[in-house]
């Protein structure tokens, strides 16, 4: 009896450790694109805007952006302007009445992404296979997590659509190799 009791303590110990190893693989298995890119698995790039200039970290302002296809981002937009800056990244740009306004086409259209913040209420995660702009509130930080198809290859830019920002150079061409 005491011989059965060890055994049966033994095995409520595999038993749970067992759950504890499957639970937390299960609680990823690979449906969790965040859990899986972190770590030193996706190339960090801090790109800053403001009054009225884009600039990737270690590079001068407003200077070419390069990012490669196949290769996961984490890219955080940090605003160090005092007012609201509304972001696209596109090609083809389109102007009305003299104005610019958007892309014809957008990088992100068809890419997976993950926007990641911080708000007063809390942090926020937001999934999206559509991402077409982002508006930061000045002193915002965000993160968008993505990885770039072969088919993104070529020239892009990144513009600002507030009035008159785009116009007073609040643009930058971005690469994808």
């Amino acid at each position: 009896m005491k011989c059965l009791h060890g055994v049966w303590r033994i095995g409520l110990a595999v038993f749970a450790l067992s759950l504890l190893v499957a639970w937390s693989m299960g609680s990823n298995n690979g449906n969790n694109p965040t859990v899986q890119a972190q770590g030193n698995l996706e190339t960090k790039l801090t790109l800053t805007m403001g009054e009225f200039f884009f600039q990737a970290e270690g590079a001068a302002k407003n200077a070419p952006i390069k990012l490669q296809t196949a290769v996961p981002y984490r890219m955080k937009f940090k605003n160090v302007g005092k007012i609201v800056h509304r972001i696209k990244i596109g090609r083809g740009l389109q102007v009305e009445e003299g104005v610019p306004h958007d892309y014809a086409e957008h990088l992100f259209d068809g890419v997976e992404v993950r926007i990641e913040g911080k708000l007063a209420s809390g942090n926020f995660k937001v999934d999206t296979q559509r991402l077409t702009q982002l508006e930061l509130e000045a002193g915002a930080e965000l993160d968008v997590i993505f990885t770039l198809p072969i088919s993104k290859k070529g020239e892009w830019e990144l513009g600002c659509f507030v009035v008159n920002h785009y116009e007073a150079g609040m643009s930058n061409k971005l690469i994808v190799e």
